[in-house]
């Protein structure tokens, strides 16, 4: 008889939450369950991120860790994909999960946003809101009605799906967050207020919150919302920062983080050493502080779901985050570590089941993949432009878009387009002649005039990589627009050929094997789809791991669920394959890689991630940062910082005008002469952060690239966790950016690392040209 882990799972003992109506309210110095004192104790996990099969696997295992609650995200564009279409089934089920939680003895802390990040496609933020004019841009996050209106609607929607399943009506949901640090970027209360309402009005009647980093409490701070804490050091002086906003009342961190997740082409974030992962979260559990771990199971940005930071920098599929429970569900070595400590800070009646069993993994071997289409086979409308324009306006969410033209053969020069969004694959009579790439805006491939007589095709194959999650760069259009030219001539008169893909891949297998089934069509360099089949003996598959180590870059369904993106630079190198998408006997494999395999054209399933392996030698568009020269301009300011890891504010006093802005630090206060910047912002006249600018790193003395993540496109990302971090131990240090507008700055807001006493800057010089 067979006997799967989940009827070994339904031996353990649970604790099931009565289904019977309770009260949770915010007390004077406690949250309140039913009159009595309860700390939560809670661990992030998302329902998108891991197979539907799985979801009571991953809620028993957080049970186990000696959490109470869980808290979920609900990303709007995984539910609304088109305007007023609703998803709510499969992997989308939220009312489901919830109920899934309750059963296993969990809370619910709900995040319906509508704006979420986690490194999610757009932050959250649906496609079709950029439909509209590129030249009059939506605001998102923001009080313009073209954000509001379908934002409420959707805050609606998921009160007539979840409302029903709150603690006050025999359900597990606690709270309900509202938006999602909104202080990193913006301060308008009225709209924070606006989505209070909606929410409200949407039938939830639990406490709400708010959550920030402390440092930013105060944009669009609202005393109507609970005030949660974002943080991963020191809870002491952040909570000594929230109680400026919240004098009395519980302290909760919304989220506190064991690590932080992973970006193409960027070194492998690792855990936290024990005491600095541990020491805070000792310090919480004896102050009787309720806590979420973000993430205590990160899971997997299957399909076209994963996000990109600001600027251009695309996170990688896995969302593993070093955190507790890995991509896979299984126990890393925090996780004991902390269901020791939980077990001594239980709330009164709670108790802890066991650990349920692993899922098995198994690595299946070597496939042998053959070509049988380039990506014209899947092409399903075309579409006369005049000048090219951006997917969204042209009706396309996700996928591919080819743009062509032909060219008279005494039509030559440099190649460039006014924008494209994000990778430009780009052939000439079928031959690839160079990729246009929005890392490296100045690479500009050279088309020769011909000799010959007849005309050529141009085709520029478009990829867009996840918009862009953070700050205002969250209205990231995808293809290409404006004017593409040689030299100086522009071409116009294009053909757009739209190549929508599925970002849950559930129809990619048949198109597949219709490409399959024609003559492999296509130069032998085109992005072309590679098939194969998996042979499976178990009768209950195990996970497994598809190494992708010698492709080049693209996508992997299996079975015709999309599995994700799969890029050789790293650190991913490996794409998670649950054995819940799996059967015995064959599995179709399709490839779609844009350059093709460098090695064997085969694939190999193993028993293990790898998921901290750089091969930036294989990069397509490799380009170095000049590190050597430093330019600087008029000295505008300098100063000294104080040591700790508060941010600082500096005010000029008058205006300053310039493209580039450089950053030295002259002395810092590490021993090893490093430097370090975690975020730095441009002020404006009222002391605002200036979120609209468009800034590019343009130099920096060095960074750290290899032994770990300290690139310093880091110091703009808009995330606190992430950091500039110099390679070199030569003082002086620096750091230049550039803003193509010519913006007249008022000062400028730094923000040291946090989480390490390492480079944080002394004295200092700001300078402007």
């Amino acid at each position: 008889m067979k006997l799967s882990y989940y009827a070994c799972a339904a031996l353990a003992a649970v604790v099931t939450l009565a289904a019977s109506a309770a009260t949770f309210e915010i007390g004077e110095d406690d949250f309140l369950l039913d009159g009595k004192p309860f700390v939560m104790r809670c661990g992030e996990v998302h329902y998108a991120r891991i197979p539907r099969a799985y979801w009571q696997h991953r809620l028993q295992m957080l049970r186990a860790m000696g959490c109470n609650a869980v808290g979920c995200y609900m990303f709007w564009n995984f539910h609304e994909r088109e305007k007023g279409v609703f998803k709510w089934d499969g992997r989308a089920d939220a009312a489901e999960f919830c109920r899934m939680a309750q059963k296993e003895g969990l809370w619910v802390i709900l995040r319906p946003g509508p704006y979420s990040c986690a490194e999610w496609e757009g932050g959250g933020a649906p496609w079709w809101l950029m439909k509209d004019d590129a030249s009059k841009p939506i605001s998102m996050r923001s009080s313009d009605p073209r954000w509001v209106v379908p934002a409420t609607n959707w805050l609606h929607e998921v009160g007539r799906q979840l409302a029903g399943l709150q603690v006050t009506k025999g359900g597990p949901i606690l709270m309900v967050q509202v938006e999602n640090e909104y202080g990193l970027h913006g301060s308008d209360v009225a709209y924070m207020r606006a989505l209070r309402q909606a929410v409200i009005d949407a039938g939830f009647e639990v406490p709400l919150y708010a959550c920030n980093p402390p440092r930013v409490m105060q944009n669009g701070f609202i005393p109507e919302l609970f005030q949660a804490a974002n943080f991963g050091a020191d809870p002491k002086q952040r909570f000594g920062i929230v109680r400026q906003y919240q004098p009395k009342g519980p302290l909760m961190c919304a989220e506190y983080y064991p690590a932080w997740f992973d970006t193409w082409g960027q070194a492998h974030h690792y855990a936290k050493s024990d005491r600095e992962f541990f020491g805070p979260i000792d310090w919480m559990f004896d102050h009787r502080v309720s806590f979420s771990l973000y993430m205590a199971h990160g899971g997997t940005s299957f399909g076209g779901w994963t996000g990109c930071r600001n600027p251009f920098v695309p996170n990688v599929t896995s969302y593993d985050y070093e955190a507790p429970m890995s991509e896979n569900g299984r126990a890393n070595p925090s996780y004991a570590k902390y269901r020791e400590r939980a077990m001594r800070h239980l709330n009164e009646g709670e108790t802890v089941p066991e650990q349920p069993a692993d899922i098995p993994t198994k690595a299946y071997g070597t496939v042998a993949m053959a070509r049988a289409a380039s990506v014209a086979a899947l092409v399903k409308r075309e579409l006369k432009l005049e000048r090219p324009q951006f997917m969204e306006k042209l009706g396309q969410g996700f996928g591919l878009v080819s743009y062509e033209r032909m060219l008279a053969p005494e039509e030559g020069g440099l190649l460039s387009v006014d924008e494209l969004h994000d990778f430009g694959y780009v052939f000439l009579d079928g031959k690839c002649i160079g990729v246009l790439d929005r890392r490296h805006r100045g690479i500009r491939p050279r088309i020769y005039r011909s000799k010959e007589k007849s005309p050529r095709l141009l085709q520029i194959v478009v990829e867009g990589m996840g918009r862009i999650n953070s700050s205002s760069g969250m209205e990231d259009r995808k293809g290409m627009s404006g004017r593409v030219r040689l030299d100086k001539t522009e071409l116009k008169g294009w053909t757009a050929r739209m190549i929508p893909l599925d970002p849950d891949g559930e129809d990619i297998l048949g198109r597949a094997k219709t490409a399959a089934s024609a003559q492999a069509d296509g130069a032998a360099d085109a992005p072309s789809l590679y098939v194969g089949t998996l042979d499976v003996p178990d009768e209950t598959p195990a996970d497994t791991f598809l190494d992708m180590t010698t492709w080049t870059k693209g996508i992997v369904w299996v079975n015709g669920h999309n599995l994700g993106r799969f890029w050789s630079i790293g650190p991913q190198q490996t794409l998670y394959v649950p054995g819940c998408w799996l059967k015995m006997g064959g599995n179709e494999v399709v490839v779609l890689d844009f350059f093709g395999p460098r090695g064997k054209c085969e694939v190999n399933f193993v028993g293990k991630a790898v998921l901290d392996v750089l091969q930036l030698d294989t990069d397509f568009n490799r380009v170095r940062r000049e590190h050597e020269k430093f330019v600087g301009g008029e000295e505008v300011a300098s100063g000294t910082f104080p040591p700790g890891d508060e941010s600082q504010v500096v005010m000029f006093g008058k205006g300053v005008r310039g493209n580039y802005f450089t950053m030295q630090a002259v002395t810092t206060y590490d021993p090893k002469n490093l430097a370090t910047i975690s975020e730095f912002a441009f002020l404006d006249r009222d002391g605002n952060p200036m979120n609209s600018l468009d800034v590019q790193i343009t130099g920096v003395d060095s960074e750290e690239e290899i032994r770990e993540d300290g690139v310093a496109e880091n110091a703009i990302d808009g995330q606190i966790e992430a950091y500039w971090l110099t390679s070199s131990r030569t003082l002086p240090h620096w750091i230049e950016f550039h803003v193509s507008a010519k913006p007249e700055i008022f000062g400028f807001r730094y923000t040291p690392r946090q989480n390490k006493n390492i480079g944080r800057i002394k004295d200092w010089k700001f300078f402007a040209r």
